[in-house]
């Protein structure tokens, strides 16, 4: 069933030639809202190590597994082992890129790690 979903994606900025507003209009042609001024770039990390991570709050009308299929084009696209994403506020999952090799471990998602999007000091609701 199609809803009205808020999603924070934490894009790592290594491994793909796209810029910033690339990526922004790969996430329209997947029909994703991109909501301004809400997307930035900073310092994240993957597997320990430093790396710029653009930050992107968006949202759309969807079902959560066409929402799910959509990113893991996204993450094919960018050719990215995988994009973290929180989904309206509390629920956090990593998606895989379908080349991602069978039988290496896939990381958990882990909201120490996650840039939010906004401040979320005031929400009751926040994953964290």
């Amino acid at each position: 069933m199609a809803r009205i979903t808020q999603i924070e994606l934490n894009i790592g900025m290594n491994g793909h030639m796209y810029t910033e507003p690339e990526i922004l209009e790969i996430l329209k042609q997947e029909k994703f809202t991109i909501h301004e001024p809400c997307h930035f770039t900073t310092l994240g990390k993957y597997i320990d190590e430093d790396e710029p991570t653009m930050v992107i709050l968006t949202g759309i009308i969807a079902s959560m597994s066409e929402i799910k299929d959509r990113l893991t084009r996204i993450c094919d696209t960018l050719k990215q082992d995988c994009i973290a994403v929180l989904y309206d506020n509390y629920e956090g999952e990593l998606i895989y890129n379908t080349r991602f090799p069978k039988g290496v471990k896939k990381l958990e998602f882990d909201p120490k790690y996650f840039i939010d999007a906004y401040d979320k000091t005031n929400f009751v609701k926040n994953f964290k």
